[in-house]
């Protein structure tokens, strides 16, 4: 029944005065006749006008079932929704939406989950002696590293693709993500500075210890220099003893004792995900032209970018301190 507002049933009183008859009164202000028969009829017991304070409708969950469905979540954050109910033995007493209700109500939404590395206690150990070591280091003395990183640019990366379509549109060509069980790919080398410096380089074969050395002899004379520490992570191919007595014998100075499953400590993750975010807007068909795309774009990243990013070392090795080793939000 719709609900009549109260500067209209204020106007029915007024107009009642008037000695006008309830079916003009309800002709003049749209309202059926029975709806002004009320609300003379409440006007005249004493009633008056306004709406009481109702009740609502009584909840179904007692105090200590939503105490009970907000600890059930807490203990296993991965429970569904329907799980809980079945955990807490409310199936056929509540409804489904009534526990997502209570959840919310409890601060308690569901998110995708973060992918971060898995850390054992003996990579948590490693990262915070590494960030112990660093913690009074300043932005300014950051700036001497060079970060470096492979990384794999696919040309249809698989990730969730929103479209809006008709019912009975879902298998439609346009309205699907294509998969593909071997992407085509090309994997890049890529170094940055303080200064805001980058360099980028194809490569031309798995990383191995020979490609990898030879990416190195195209890179050190560029963008390494005497005052200059370079930062690598433990993959095979970058310590390998072929690989370290390249280095030796180039006089690299290597930032010591990287620590692993550490892409929150090394900025150039950043980077990446920024050159793919910015090649998604081109959608490149051959691999040379995601190449092109990814050499055009890794340039036009800002320096100002490179050195926000610098900034944040101090924060992020505080940041593993703090968590005892964890994983950060970086």
């Amino acid at each position: 029944m719709a609900i009549i507002e109260l500067q209209a049933r204020r106007r029915v009183i007024e107009l009642h005065r008037l000695n006008l008859s309830g079916r003009k009164i309800a002709k003049k202000l749209n309202i059926s006749l029975g709806a002004v028969q009320k609300i003379l009829k409440k006007e005249k017991d004493g009633f008056g006008i306004e709406n009481k304070p109702r009740s609502g409708r009584p909840r179904c969950l007692t105090a200590r079932m939503s105490s009970r469905i907000a600890v059930t979540a807490k203990r296993d954050p991965v429970k569904t929704a329907r799980d809980i109910m079945h955990d807490c033995n409310l199936d056929g007493v509540v409804s489904l939406d009534t526990v997502k209700r209570e959840l919310r109500r409890h601060g308690l939404f569901g998110r995708i989950a973060v992918k971060k590395p898995l850390l054992t206690s003996i990579h948590k150990n490693k990262r915070r002696k590494w960030c112990a070591v660093r913690r009074e280091w300043t932005s300014l003395k950051w700036k001497s590293v060079v970060f470096s990183d492979e990384c794999k640019l696919e040309l249809r990366p698989n990730k969730r693709i929103y479209v809006r379509r008709q019912k009975g549109a879902r298998m439609q060509p346009n309205c699907i993500s294509p998969t593909s069980k071997y992407s085509r790919s090309i994997m890049v080398w890529g170094a940055v500075r303080g200064d805001g410096y980058r360099l980028l380089i194809r490569c031309e074969n798995n990383v191995d210890s020979c490609e990898y050395q030879r990416i190195l002899s195209v890179a050190f004379p560029v963008i390494c220099s005497s005052r200059t520490l370079f930062q690598h992570d433990g993959a095979p191919a970058h310590r390998s003893r072929s690989t370290s007595d390249f280095l030796r014998r180039k006089a690299v100075r290597l930032l010591p004792d990287w620590p692993p499953q550490s892409p929150d400590l090394n900025i150039i993750e950043n980077m990446w995900d920024e050159l793919k975010r910015r090649i998604s807007f081109f959608k490149p068909i051959t691999l040379d032209e995601l190449w092109e795309v990814a050499q055009r774009e890794w340039k036009a990243i800002p320096n100002e970018s490179i050195c926000k990013l610098y900034d944040s070392m101090p924060r992020r090795v505080s940041a593993v301190l703090k968590n005892k080793g964890g994983n950060t939000k970086y």
